[in-house]
């Protein structure tokens, strides 16, 4: 059965040309198995903040020309960094508030699940040649009648990201002009609350085994964590990143 599903699911996709096919695609096929009421598509540099980002859904409002841009901007980060610390993997969560709520500029009518929206479903795609991660997220009221949802996210992804790759989108972007205000503060966002913590030591002047011994950590795990300082701000070295973070 989820075979035959599947291979529709891949089959359809190949048939996507345009933005409304998209969004008939995933309340169609793509509902079947990955339960949603609003499905958000981000992609670009997250590490850097330049951000592109799309709203499929038919729920009055909700709409990518309504986005509250620093807001989205946000919660992409911090899906992001979830994503990327779960070694690029998919996830769920289950919120006690709207988690997306405060993201649309105007006000949404009072039965619109928007606030009500309770359940997240993330998951990715890094292209290691052009450098750009690709987010999908579904957002739902509750949990879903499938509890599998997880495993099922993983058999469509690519077939999304392909689909998703072929067509023009309405879209906003989250570039360097809505972001320059704050630069320090963008930065340390892409960080964990530990990598913030170790760079707070370093750019005291703070060797690894010094932090090690402030924060109870072996040398290795502090060392693992300027790694992926580095990697996440595009940086070689202690200065660089210091530089960055004391703007």
């Amino acid at each position: 059965m989820l075979k035959k599903t599947l291979d529709r699911i891949k089959k359809e996709s190949e048939k996507i040309k345009n933005h409304l096919d998209l969004l008939l695609w995933l309340e169609r096929d793509v509902q079947s198995l990955i339960e949603h009421q609003i499905a958000i598509m981000a992609w670009g540099d997250f590490e850097h903040g330049r951000i592109q980002f799309d709203v499929l859904s038919r729920i009055e409002g909700v709409r990518t020309s309504n986005i509250a841009v620093e807001n989205m901007h946000k919660r992409f980060i911090e899906l992001f960094n979830q994503w990327h610390q779960r070694d690029e993997g998919p996830f769920s969560l289950e919120t006690a508030t709207g988690i997306f709520e405060d993201c649309f500029l105007n006000p949404i009518a009072k039965n619109n699940p928007v606030g009500r929206i309770r359940n997240i479903l993330v998951h990715g795609v890094q292209d290691h040649r052009s450098k750009e991660e690709c987010l999908y997220i579904f957002l739902r009221e509750g949990p879903p009648k499938n509890n599998n949802q997880i495993e099922l996210i993983k058999n469509i992804i690519f077939f999304l990201d392909t689909a998703a790759r072929r067509i023009h989108y309405p879209t906003k972007n989250i570039g360097a002009m809505n972001i320059g205000k704050d630069r320090r503060k963008l930065t340390s966002s892409l960080l964990s609350d530990r990598e913030n913590e170790v760079m707070q030591w370093v750019i005291k002047g703070k060797s690894n085994d010094d932090i090690a011994l402030i924060l109870n950590i072996s040398a290795y795990t502090v060392k693992n964590h300027i790694y992926r300082i580095y990697k996440k701000l595009d940086v070689s070295n202690r200065a660089q990143a210091t530089s960055l973070l004391c703007r």
